[in-house]
């Protein structure tokens, strides 16, 4: 299996890029919240609730996290509860797994949301470097400005930056190239 890493701060381009590798290389695409969401919406009241439910409001704050935003109230279990309770590699360890059923028939997995190194270094440990890519998705006007995510830096895991200030279509061109060029660097 191969693995594509994206990394980017919000608004760079990383949900874009990973539906494209999904309609091109026939991708499946993961991400390292889905965990911590899927808890969280537990955790207040909301089993069986998508992982990606609140995308569309997501900072806004709502009575179903207690006047938190889903966005701080995902923060707020991650940093408080889980992270100390498991370590800052939990959400790494519990998407290797994830990653692992689907290793014999999923040639190329995408994660669109990687923003912590502790999270990525189980990926890296149990598929090792040479499989996995790392996207760093740039767009002007776009930061981790008020993010505790960043871009990453990876020992030994080849690494790409891009520029997304084009239009969608060459956006997914340029993601598209750059990552046939990866698998077929062997």
């Amino acid at each position: 299996m191969k693995i594509v890493l994206l990394n980017g701060p919000p608004g760079s381009g990383k949900d874009a890029a990973g539906r494209a590798l999904a309609q091109s290389h026939n991708a499946k695409l993961f991400k390292f919240a889905t965990a911590l969401k899927d808890a969280t919406h537990t955790l207040f009241g909301m089993p069986g609730i998508a992982a990606d439910a609140f995308e569309a409001v997501k900072n806004e704050p709502s009575t179903q996290f207690l006047g938190l935003s889903p966005r701080e109230a995902y923060i707020k279990v991650s940093e408080a509860a889980v992270k100390p309770a498991f370590g800052v590699e939990i959400f790494g360890q519990l998407l290797t797994r994830q990653l692992a059923i689907y290793k014999n028939f999923c040639p190329l997995a995408v994660v669109t949301d990687s923003g912590f190194a502790s999270e990525a270094a189980p990926v890296v440990r149990e598929f090792g470097a040479k499989n996995v890519l790392l996207l760093r998705c740039h767009r002007t006007g776009k930061s981790f400005a008020g993010d505790s995510r960043g871009y990453l830096e990876l020992e030994g895991v080849a690494t790409i930056d891009l520029w997304n200030d084009q239009d969608l279509v060459e956006w997914y061109g340029l993601v598209r190239v750059t990552v046939t060029f990866w698998l077929e660097r062997d």
